[in-house]
């Protein structure tokens, strides 16, 4: 079996299966996953729910080693400006799960489209400090796709090993 295989392998067997998605509505963080578990900071109340969002933890399939595909936000965003972070975004109604929401927003942001994105699966559902619920839907990408990002929302696109 080629080292690329065996890789490839790995990461499969590390995320849930998208056989049984979660839909945008029955997401729920696992106990202690969110920002609070970072700092002593006091969890406050934030209201009836928290926004359902989704974002794209895109694996690049390189021939020597995979990469992570991941943005800069531009500075003058309203939420999260500035950071470092995976493509992705708010869930709208139109939106049939958080595939369909990672896979929008991806292509909204930097252009990377579905056809070179193979959903293998989820990590558990992540929770803000600034009131997202966040599913982060694992791709691998296939090489050979051109980004055009959008330079309102993306200072920056990059990867990393």
């Amino acid at each position: 079996m080629a080292v690329e295989s065996i890789r490839r392998e790995r990461i499969v067997q590390c995320v849930r299966k998208p056989d049984n998605p979660p839909t945008l509505t029955d997401v729920q963080p696992r106990p202690h996953v969110s920002d609070f578990d970072l700092t002593h900071e006091e969890k406050p109340t934030l209201g009836d729910s928290l926004t359902p969002a989704s974002v794209l933890v895109p694996i690049v399939e390189r021939p020597n080693e995979p990469t992570v595909l991941l943005t800069k936000r531009t500075d003058h965003l309203h939420d999260h400006a500035g950071q470092i972070s995976f493509p992705g975004g708010r869930a709208e109604e139109t939106d049939s799960g958080p595939i369909a929401t990672a896979l929008r927003e991806t292509e909204e942001e930097i252009d990377l489209k579905p056809a070179f994105i193979n959903v293998i699966g989820f990590l558990d559902a992540y929770e803000t400090a600034t009131g997202f619920l966040v599913t982060p839907v694992v791709g691998l990408i296939t090489p050979g796709f051109q980004l055009n990002p959008d330079r309102f929302e993306v200072a920056r696109v990059f990867e990393v090993p």
